[in-house]
């Protein structure tokens, strides 16, 4: 039986509790809730989290985002439920900056969400972010076409990201092409660090430490390996990859990676990553997978949806045991409900990993 959302356990690095940054956002939010709608401060129950505070009284509920990146509409929804707020209007609060595009993520959900921004003491309503747009491919064709036969001959996939493309092996980078005053050149690494790391050693940017760097990450990143931070990194984007090439875990037809500007780094959290295709039928698909609890994932599934096929069935794609009752009550709350698919706890081993 599947928990409430009420009953479902949140991450730990949203819990309320004691921290003195918890007393602060929920000293912080109670105060503006107090000035803004007058209501009394001991009307009001709820907590405060790391990433911000969640009140509610008087049949409706109050959310603090403090993070600067937007990330916490999830929190807030999920929150103003366990608050016995369910169905009453919330008020979400934050910056201009994040507080603008989370009014953009609101727009996906049917329940009623205001959303201001705070500067000092004063409170305005947000006006939806515009959707950022996706870098079109800048790589000529020639380079591309040389690009995809190194990647292939290295036993990676290619993926289109930032306006370039990248090598994955089983979705962690492993190279990319990069333009400098030389024009484009490839460039060896996990990430932009590894990147840099292997071009200070004056190591060869070429397909022979491609092929050594992606042999060196799929020794690591299999099913059943010991703990090693290649297949520690971006699980999701390893799911991701399992997908692409078994959509019929999904009952999908076809499904390939994208990248968005929509789907931003977050700072000690696992991200999201995107697929689109299509389903059984032929209709259009869009995916987003994730691994272990993530309340930020429907709100950002949602806006990857609206991003980049608006009309397109939307299925959260995430192992068993990681989606809780919170994560398919925030999916029946979308104007165009999300799918909640689990896959496999073995679902390492299902492609290309075993």
């Amino acid at each position: 039986m599947e928990a409430s959302a009420d009953e479902a356990p949140v991450p730990a690095a949203r819990r309320p509790g004691g921290s003195r940054r918890a007393d602060l956002h929920r000293q912080k939010l109670t105060a503006v809730v107090a000035a803004g709608w007058g209501c009394p401060r001991d009307e009001l129950s709820g907590a405060g989290f790391d990433g911000g505070a969640v009140l509610a009284g008087r049949g409706r509920a109050w959310a603090l985002v403090e993070d600067p990146s937007a990330f916490g509409l999830g929190a807030a929804l999920a929150w103003a439920d366990r608050h016995r707020s369910a169905g009453g209007p919330l008020a979400v609060i934050a910056a201009a900056a994040p507080a603008a595009t989370l009014a953009r993520r609101a727009c996906s959900f049917t329940r009623p969400i205001e959303t201001f921004a705070l500067t000092g003491r004063s409170l305005a309503r947000a006006a939806p972010a515009p959707m950022p747009v996706r870098p079109p491919l800048l790589v000529p064709n020639t380079v591309a076409e040389t690009f995809r036969a190194a990647a292939e001959a290295a036993g990676a996939a290619v993926v289109e990201v930032d306006g370039t493309l990248a090598a994955e092996v089983r979705g962690l980078e492993v190279g990319r092409l990069v333009l400098d005053e030389a024009g484009w050149r490839l460039a060896v690494g996990v990430g932009a660090v590894d990147r840099a790391g292997h071009a200070a050693l004056g190591e060869a940017q070429d397909v022979a430490t491609l092929r050594r760097v992606a042999g060196l990450v799929e020794t690591h990143r299999v099913a059943g390996a010991p703990p090693h931070p290649a297949n520690r990194l971006a699980p999701e984007r390893w799911l991701r990859a399992v997908l692409c090439e078994r959509p019929d875990l999904l009952g999908a037809r076809r499904l390939e990676a994208v990248t968005h500007p929509v789907l931003t780094e977050r700072r000690g959290w696992r991200g999201v990553a995107g697929a689109v295709g299509e389903d059984g039928d032929g209709a259009p698909l869009v995916c987003a997978a994730s691994v272990g609890v993530d309340l930020e994932l429907v709100p950002e599934a949602a806006d990857l949806r609206v991003a980049v096929e608006p009309a397109a069935r939307l299925v959260l794609a995430l192992p068993v045991g990681d989606a809780l009752g919170v994560t398919h009550t925030l999916a029946a709350s979308l104007g165009a409900p999300a799918v909640v698919r689990e896959v496999p706890t073995g679902w390492r081993a299902l492609a290309g990993g075993a």
